[in-house]
C-alpha cells in the first residue's frame, strides 16, 4: 500500500510538471540540463506513466522503476543542495525548501518500492480482493498526503525553525 502512495506522489509531481513546468525547468537549467522546459515536461509525462503502471499493472519491473526514480530524486536533491539551490521544484510553486528530509523520504520510498517489487502484485488486485476496499483506498490517500506534506510543507517549517534559532 505504501508503494501505491509513493506512486500517487509521483503522479502529482508529474501532473504539475506537465501543467506548469517552469519551476522544474529552472531547476534542471541550473543543473545544466539542456532544453530544460521540454525536459521538465518529459520528466512529468514519464512520472505519470510510471505511476499509472505501478497502480494499474504493478509487477516487479514497475516497482523497480519506481525505486530507481525515487533514488534519482534523492541524487537530484543532494546535487541541487550542493549547488546552492533552495527548492526541489518537484511540485512547482508548492515545492518546499530543499532539506535533507527530502532525500531521506526519497530513499525510504525507494526501499518501499523495492520491497513491493519482491511481491510484484498490483494495488488494484489488493483493493479488489479486500472486503475493506474503501478503507484501503483511504489509507493509501492519507499516506500519499503525509508524504506530500513531508516533501513540501515540513521542510519549510524545519528551515524556518533553523533560521529562527540563529
Amino acid at each position: 500500500m505504501v508503494a501505491a502512495a509513493a506512486a500517487l506522489v509521483v503522479a502529482v509531481a508529474g501532473s504539475i510538471k506537465l501543467a506548469a513546468p517552469d519551476a522544474a525547468a529552472a531547476l534542471l537549467d541550473r543543473l545544466g540540463v539542456p532544453r530544460s522546459r521540454v525536459a521538465a515536461r518529459l520528466v512529468g509525462g514519464g512520472e505519470i506513466a510510471l505511476a499509472a503502471a505501478v497502480l494499474a499493472v504493478g509487477g516487479r519491473a514497475a516497482h523497480l522503476a519506481l525505486a530507481a526514480v525515487y533514488m534519482s530524486f534523492a541524487v537530484v536533491v543532494v546535487t541541487a543542495g550542493a549547488a546552492g539551490i533552495t527548492s526541489c521544484a518537484c511540485f512547482g510553486s508548492a515545492s518546499g525548501a530543499l532539506h535533507p528530509l527530502h532525500a531521506l523520504v526519497d530513499v525510504l520510498a525507494a526501499v518501499v518500492a523495492t520491497g513491493a517489487a519482491v511481491d510484484g502484485g498490483s494495488i488494484g488486485a489488493v483493493v479488489a480482493a479486500s472486503p475493506a476496499a474503501p478503507a484501503v483506498v483511504v489509507v493509501i490517500l492519507a499516506t500519499a498526503g503525509m508524504v506530500l506534506v513531508a516533501l513540501t510543507a515540513l521542510p519549510d517549517v524545519l528551515v524556518a525553525g533553523r533560521e529562527e534559532g540563529r
